[in-house]
């Protein structure tokens, strides 16, 4: 990782902000611990400056920004980046980013990101497997065998495919604007999901369950939202 000249200013949102770009050679993102703070850290008027720990690969557009109040010192502005050996002084004219310093960055994606995919019918086939057994001791239908009925046996296989297609989704994946070198697009197989789900509704109940098979089109709409919640397409690098 080395950072860039070009220190420059940078509207987000409605706060300006001081971007530092960084070019990152290796095909992985790489980590400084902030604890390492001799190596990386921000000096800054206010003190409170705090620079990133985390790069994401790539030779173009990457970089990370810091509130800009951080860095006025009453007639201008000052600070450095100590980075690995290196000073990076922010000028005291600050000036706007022009073309590389407005390009977005790659977003490293937490790998919690994509979990709910799972929780969410792991919770609904818990749920459903508990209603079936309080059912069969109201006698409202006869188990012929385990009490947690058809839902929890095909809440297993349901639960089966969304675990192998995650396992296909293993990261560290990154969501770009502009697909760096080295790196490919990845699609969230998002109808192989929602049908992995609905394996769970598949086929016919006793009767005594039907109060349970009518949640049907609600779960599949509220597992359809936590889709939706999820990027179509994802960064892998190699």
């Amino acid at each position: 990782v080395e950072p860039l000249p070009g220190i420059c200013s940078v509207t987000v949102g409605n706060e300006e902000q001081v971007y530092f770009p960084y070019e990152n050679y290796t095909d992985q993102t790489m980590s400084v611990p902030l604890r390492y703070n001799l190596i990386n850290r921000i000096l800054s008027p206010t003190g409170q400056a705090v620079p990133a720990d985390m790069f994401a690969p790539g030779l173009i557009g990457n970089g990370f920004t810091v509130p800009k109040r951080y860095f006025y010192n009453g007639s201008g502005y000052s600070g450095v980046w100590q980075f690995i050996g290196t000073n990076n002084s922010v000028p005291e004219q600050l000036g706007v980013c022009t073309d590389r310093g407005t390009q977005p960055q790659c977003e490293l994606l937490p790998e919690l990101r994509l979990q709910p995919l799972f929780d969410y019918p792991r919770g609904l086939v818990i749920r459903l497997s508990n209603a079936s057994v309080q059912l069969a001791r109201m006698r409202k239908w006869k188990p012929g065998g385990d009490a947690r009925g058809p839902f929890y046996k095909r809440g297993t296989l349901s639960l089966g495919k969304i675990r192998a297609l995650l396992n296909k989704l293993k990261g560290p994946h990154y969501i770009c604007p502009v697909t760096p070198p080295n790196c490919r697009i990845v699609n969230v197989p998002k109808a192989e999901f929602l049908k992995a789900f609905k394996i769970i509704y598949t086929g016919s109940v006793p009767k005594g369950l039907l109060s349970l098979k009518k949640t049907e089109k609600a779960e599949i709409k509220r597992y359809q939202a936590v889709l939706k919640s999820i990027p179509d397409q994802l960064t892998r690098c190699n």
